[in-house]
């Protein structure tokens, strides 16, 4: 697992391990020169082997998914949680731009307990077809 430093967490990358950015999903479409967000994921296709969705539960008692590489995914324990929830915070930051509605607030005092379940994305997405 690489080891974030909240000093230096970026957002997450749709479609990549949200702790090493790999892609564990196919990119079918990137964002064009001179959209928001150039170059980054618009439309993710099958997940790639090994690429895995882990549930946890955070501190308010909500669930919440995130995707993990296998490699990543091993080594995983709760030292990660706290850069892995800042790496979410900063996403729906920059996903919101200017924006900041009062959930987002409640968020940032939110944090990750713990792991509630672990699924192959393969899995996942052959029930949901």
């Amino acid at each position: 697992m690489v080891q974030v430093e909240l000093v230096n967490v970026t957002p997450k990358i749709v479609g990549a391990c949200s702790a090493c950015d790999r892609m564990v999903f196919d990119v079918t479409a990137r964002f064009g020169s001179g959209e928001p967000n150039e170059g980054q994921p618009k439309q993710l296709g099958a997940p790639q082997l090994g690429a895995k969705r882990v549930t946890f539960l955070l501190a308010s008692g909500e669930i919440m998914d995130l995707t993990f590489c296998g490699d990543c995914l091993e080594t995983l324990n709760n030292d990660d949680y706290p850069p892995l929830w800042g790496r979410v915070l900063l996403s729906w930051m920059a996903e919101l731009g200017e924006k900041r509605p009062d959930w987002i607030f409640r968020q940032s005092q939110n944090a990750i307990l713990c792991e509630i379940n672990v699924q192959d994305w393969t899995d996942v997405m052959r029930s949901a077809h």
